[in-house]
């Protein structure tokens, strides 16, 4: 594979010469992502901690802390956060003196996930270059830190930089390891995978597909893949393994994924909740309905006293019989536009036009990129691990920032829907030259 994916080099490789130019270059891309990134700050009100989930973590973290209490919105133990992401916030806490005193480093945490974001963009540079080549790699990183939600996604106390990152660093371990061997490559592979699992469990899907890959790909060299699949379940594990055992010892159920957050799927599949015009509407069962019957104080009542999850069955079985086109079409287009079609900007501020900008280079590029994988074997696995990644997200609630992970393989993506198309001008610039 190697000797074919050297045939189609760019033109630009040539220009950038040797890998240490190319290398300088993405230096300087980074850098000015990060010098970007301190301009943004002073812009931002940084002294204070965000609502929704950005507030319950600090919560989460504190109690931990100090009472010794593992649990999210209660203060007994449960399992409905996974400690991939409380784990680095604790140990930032604890190293600060903020677990037990008001406030937080919230500067701290700024600029440790702006690094996590700065190392997403680079991670996004190799896994290009192992894909299309050095030319295209640097495309998708500029197109990365140019994307302002990269700064953005910084100034929240969330998920989203870690589990890119760890993401990122996950592929570019297993692509390596595939194309061009290492066992223990396979190792950190599965580590990683584990760790970004315990960051954001939606990922999990995600895990084996580069296996499933490569099975169907080459399915007579099944026997080749025991030990790396070996090394990597193996990793996996003991990553995962004290997390499953706590659970095991404090909740009685050895259980990997958190349980009891039934709102992204119960708000999900009720379109009205998102106001997204009188093509979604429906009468039936609601969102709104059920949480107000058990937020009146009045005994609830039987068609809504079930658990969220239940009634999320129920929402989806009534539009099924009584409007099955408007279902499938909120479902799966619906939720579509409204993930890929809207914007998330984090904390950032004032930067809506180029946010729509570069995220319409990325959507259309990159998602052109996906159709151009049926012909271009390069970019099957990261329009693979698109596809599957946003399909898997389609029941919960549309969230912009639930794909944002998503977005450094766009850029991969759309450098190489941009590659091909113009691959015949720069192959007659080439020979011209």
């Amino acid at each position: 594979m190697a000797s074919a994916d050297s045939s189609k080099r760019s033109l630009a490789d040539g220009i950038l010469g040797d890998r240490r130019k190319t290398l300088l270059v993405l230096g300087l891309i980074v850098v000015a992502f990060l010098l970007a990134g301190l301009v943004a700050e002073g812009g931002q009100e940084l002294s204070s901690v965000g609502g929704g989930d950005s507030k319950f973590y600090e919560i989460m973290v504190k109690q931990w802390l100090t009472k010794g209490v593992y649990a999210y919105k209660r203060d007994t133990p449960n399992a409905v956060v996974t400690p991939g992401y409380p784990v680095v916030l604790a140990a930032v806490y604890k190293a600060t003196g903020y677990a037990d005193r008001p406030g937080g480093p919230y500067r701290l945490i700024f600029w440790i996930q702006l690094l996590f974001a700065a190392g997403s963009v680079a991670l996004t540079y190799f896994i290009g270059e192992e894909l299309l080549g050095r030319g295209p790699g640097l495309l998708a990183a500029a197109l990365m830190a140019a994307f302002p939600p990269m700064i953005g996604s910084a100034t929240d106390i969330l998920t989203e930089p870690l589990a890119m990152l760890l993401f990122l660093g996950f592929l570019y371990a297993q692509l390596r390891a595939m194309r061009r061997g290492g066992r223990w490559l396979y190792a950190l592979a599965g580590a990683l995978a584990a760790w970004v699992v315990m960051v954001r469990p939606s990922f999990l899907p995600l895990a084996a597909l580069p296996f499933a890959y490569e099975l169907l790909r080459r399915p007579r060299r099944w026997k080749t893949m025991i030990v790396p699949v070996a090394l990597f379940v193996a990793a996996f594990a003991v990553v995962v393994s004290p997390w499953v055992a706590r659970n095991a010892i404090s909740l009685h159920r050895p259980m990997l994924l958190p349980n009891g957050r039934g709102d992204p799927v119960l708000a999900g599949v009720d379109p009205y909740h998102w106001e997204l015009g009188p093509a979604y509407r429906y009468s039936g069962p609601s969102y709104q309905a059920y949480m107000a019957a058990h937020k009146s104080g009045k005994p609830v009542p039987p068609e809504y006293d079930m658990q969220k999850e239940q009634y999320a069955y129920r929402v989806m079985g009534t539009m099924l019989r009584h409007q099955p086109t408007r279902l499938i079409a909120w479902m799966t287009i619906g939720k579509f536009g409204a993930m890929y079609g809207r914007t998330w900007e984090g904390g950032m501020r004032n930067v809506l036009t180029l946010t729509w900008g570069v995220q319409g280079v990325l959507v259309v590029f990159g998602f052109s990129g996906v159709l151009l994988a049926f012909r271009d074997e390069r970019l099957r696995l990261p329009a693979l691990l698109v596809v599957v990644g946003t399909v898997a997200l389609l029941p919960f609630v549309p969230e912009p920032r639930f794909v944002f992970g998503f977005f450094p393989l766009l850029a991969v993506l759309a450098a190489g829907a941009l590659q091909r198309t113009f691959g015949r001008h720069e192959a007659q610039v080439a020979s011209a030259v």
